[in-house]
């Protein structure tokens, strides 16, 4: 009886390792994608001890392998889920970035970024380091914990997503585009502006360049419109931090 008890144990760690797993290894925050993989693991894996001790009892019988395995699937399902609306909220700094930079004529200018291998624009790599302060400023750390706590409140350990929760899920991934044109927007509406006045002066003035004169002035007052348009950020970024959690809602409950 004793090792059945512990057996249960385990296996309750296991799965909710598993629906944990997508979002700490998919988490875009700089200071969890700088840990090597083999932190993280072990990061998932404390997370999942504590947690099996505060949830309730749910009654757990996985009597054959088969069944584990199901169980597994469902928790993962559910872990691609959560970790789709988080993705898409820290993503929006990455869209709104490349939409600015693209305006300002710095679309061809990236960074090379180490941990994921891959190109990142100019303006979008501050927007998402802004945005990772941010969000451990207003404790949007302590909030992800307790909103990972509350989805084994509403998805009970072994349970699994509806269909209508999948599309949830990529209805939350289709709104980074939303929010990154609603923080690019300000900057974008200036630089179109100061493209229709270089467009005037070039019509006007023949002999002028509009490249060589107008890309260094487009970048300077693109940065400029950029940060006077930084106290205007603080709702649109806080609509995208509350929309993780709403979203988890409505993909879980669903």
């Amino acid at each position: 009886m004793l090792f059945q008890a512990s057996l249960d144990f385990v296996t309750s760690i296991l799965l909710i390792a598993t629906r944990l797993a997508p979002i700490f290894f998919a988490l875009p925050l700089q200071a969890v994608t700088s840990l090597p993989l083999r932190v993280r693991f072990f990061l998932v894996m404390a997370f999942s001890v504590v947690l099996v001790t505060l949830l309730p009892d749910t009654g757990l019988n996985i009597g054959s392998s088969y069944e584990l395995v199901i169980a597994l699937l469902k928790e993962f399902s559910v872990g691609l889920a959560l970790s789709a609306a988080i993705m898409a909220a820290f993503s929006a700094f990455s869209v709104a970035g490349r939409l600015i930079d693209f305006q300002m004529g710095l679309g061809a200018a990236t960074l090379f970024n180490p941990l994921s291998n891959s190109q990142n624009s100019l303006i979008g790599t501050l927007l998402t380091l802004m945005g990772t302060l941010i969000f451990f400023l207003v404790d949007g750390h302590l909030a992800l914990i307790r909103g990972i706590k509350q989805t084994f409140v509403l998805v009970p350990i072994g349970g699994g997503l509806k269909t209508i929760g999948f599309l949830e899920a990529f209805l939350a991934a289709g709104k980074m585009f939303l929010y990154g044109a609603t923080l690019a927007a300000p900057v974008i509406l200036g630089l179109f502006l100061i493209d229709f006045v270089i467009a005037v002066f070039a019509r006007t003035m023949p002999q002028l360049n509009p490249y060589f004169v107008g890309l260094p002035f487009k970048i300077f007052m693109g940065l400029m419109l950029l940060t006077l348009s930084l106290n205007y950020f603080s709702n649109p970024i806080r609509a995208i931090f509350e929309s993780i959690f709403g979203n988890w809602t409505k993909v879980l409950v669903a």
